[in-house]
């Protein structure tokens, strides 16, 4: 089977794709993925890399071709320009593009015109297209104009109906966003299945036991933004900032780090929240080995809330326990696998509480680690991942 993928972003950019791709190679698929030059986040060129032409490139088995395409660079409007003139360009490209495949990936992350050139390749050549939907659209959009009532969000909800109306399949990263597509899109008669996101194998052989130091360390690792809701965590600090035997570690950065460093500086915070800043993903096991269980939070102020964090992957492949501030589909996950407790997404005092459940009954909680590491071998790894992929990819090819 040849498969064409089609996505912005692509290794050395720090998107899971690139793992995909290269299991496919490996289990004799050929793969050939359209993208261009790595700039992500920052908005600059990689070095080793010359954003002029299209290159091609063969990136451990997997055939890269790259087309120039205006970087990121900051502010929300030139994001918006690179991920139009990367859809111009894409689209322009797969005009003249002649080679043959059996089926077309769109990995589609934001916005939802990323579809749009696998689209396009799929009936010039007539094959099917899958659609793997990270960025549920309109949704993710709220988060910039959060009301749904207004005349811009219907329109955006009826063209990107229009353009998920076009895949043959629909992959998505939640079960609960299978009733999105359903109910609130209205799509009915495109199948949409059910295909959680992998995780590497942070852990592999090695030993995250945790030594005892006398104090409940509980690591954030990744984006600090505001769908992390990092407002709600310091709040929920702040109600038991008296109560000693804990510290909340903060790994990551994003749109939210800065005012958070400097609230909890402000108020006091900064022997209950320590913050790193953005660290290499080398120095991960460091982190984990120092965890004795890790944070998960979302904000629910949307439909993108019921969304399963690849964090939370991450988190059970390292076998580590976790506290939640989440809805959607995590408490369930959470439930089957018994890898630890959860409240209600949004409260700060319900934060607070589970917090404290942990550190005053943490024998309650020992097989938490070892109970996420298994559900995590059984249901997250990339090869499961794949497993299921080629399924759906060779039902669509028959």
């Amino acid at each position: 089977m040849k498969i064409l993928v089609i996505c912005q972003y692509y290794y050395p950019e720090p998107f899971r794709i690139h793992e995909i791709t290269q299991e496919l190679v490996r289990r004799d698929y050929r793969v050939t993925v359209l993208t261009t030059y790595p700039n992500y986040p920052e908005g600059k060129i990689y070095d080793g890399y010359v954003n002029k032409e299209t290159k091609r490139e063969v990136i451990n088995g997997v055939d890269v071709i790259r087309i120039s395409s205006r970087p990121r660079k900051t502010g929300s409007i030139n994001l918006g320009l690179s991920f139009i003139d990367f859809y111009i360009k894409a689209s322009r490209f797969i005009k003249r593009f002649e080679e043959e495949f059996d089926v077309v990936y769109s990995y589609q992350l934001s916005p939802v015109i990323q579809i749009i050139p696998a689209y396009k390749y799929a009936k010039k050549h007539n094959v099917p297209l899958y659609v793997y939907c990270l960025d549920i659209w309109p949704e993710s959009i709220l988060d910039v104009f959060p009301s749904d009532k207004s005349l811009f969000y219907k329109l955006v909800k009826k063209w990107s109906v229009s353009i998920y109306k076009k895949a043959n399949l629909i992959g998505v990263t939640s079960q609960s966003f299978i009733d999105y597509f359903r109910d609130d899109l209205g799509i009915k008669d495109i199948t949409v299945h059910y295909l959680p996101q992998h995780s590497d194998d942070v852990k592999g052989n090695d030993d995250f036991t945790t030594e005892d130091n006398d104090c409940f360390d509980l690591f954030f690792m990744g984006n600090v933004g505001e769908s992390q809701n990092m407002d709600m965590v310091i709040d929920a600090v702040s109600l038991i900032k008296d109560i000693s035997g804990y510290k909340i570690h903060i790994v990551g950065e994003g749109s939210m780090y800065n005012h958070s460093v400097e609230r909890v500086q402000k108020e006091g915070l900064t022997e209950k929240i320590v913050f790193y800043g953005r660290k290499p993903y080398s120095e991960m096991p460091d982190f984990y080995k120092k965890a004795d269980a890790c944070l998960l939070t979302l904000a629910n102020v949307s439909k993108i809330g019921l969304t399963i964090p690849g964090k939370l992957q991450n988190y059970m492949a390292a076998g580590k326990p976790v506290i939640a501030s989440i809805g959607g589909d995590a408490p369930r996950v959470i439930n089957e696998s018994k890898c630890g407790i959860y409240a209600k997404p949004d409260d700060p005092k319900a934060l607070a509480a589970a917090i404290l459940e942990f550190v005053n009954n943490r024998g309650n909680y020992v097989e938490c680690g070892a109970n996420a590491r298994e559900y995590y071998l059984e249901n997250f790894t990339l090869e499961k991942h794949v497993d299921r992929l080629v399924e759906e990819l060779i039902e669509l090819v028959r």
